[in-house]
């Protein structure tokens, strides 16, 4: 299955040797640029400090996606069906947890998950969670999953 998951992900991902791996994303490059810049119009702040940015690539919940992505497509035919990048932040001491069971909110301090395509707020010990979310309203500033299989993180913004 990993296989057929591997030739479905995105093309900057690096060959994964392990099922949820993080790699670093090299600041001169223009995987990085893109990310920061959208990350800094995410919190409305042109001037945020970037320390880092790691790339999340968890076969497993990817492969959920997919499934979740083709379910969707047969069962609500007439709906189309968008991947679109939110945001979230969450406390650095829940990173774990959030990587290991995709952002359950029971086990990261949250009440209940809602991605933004903004930030109202950004203490100094979080961290910023990009996901790709799976919605019929691709414009909406705010999305509010069903379930863990409507997105996966995809990038780590260190603040």
């Amino acid at each position: 299955m990993e296989r057929t998951v591997l030739k479905y992900s995105p093309s900057y991902w690096d060959t994964c040797l392990e099922d949820n791996e993080q790699f670093k994303v090299g600041s001169s490059s223009e995987e990085f640029r893109i990310i920061a810049y959208q990350t800094k119009q995410a919190t409305r702040n042109s001037n945020l400090h970037i320390k880092k940015i790691l790339r999340n690539q968890n076969i497993h919940d990817f492969g959920q996606l997919l499934i979740r992505e083709q379910l969707m497509a047969v069962l609500r035919s007439y709906e189309k069906y968008y991947r679109v990048r939110r945001f979230i932040t969450i406390k650095k001491q829940f990173l774990t947890n959030a990587l290991q069971y995709n952002l359950d909110h029971r086990r990261c301090g949250k009440s209940s998950l809602i991605f933004g395509k903004y930030l109202t707020y950004v203490g100094d010990d979080d961290v910023v969670l990009v996901v790709q979310v799976l919605t019929n309203s691709p414009n909406s500033d705010c999305i509010a999953p069903a379930n863990s299989s409507d997105y996966f993180i995809d990038y780590i913004v260190y603040l």
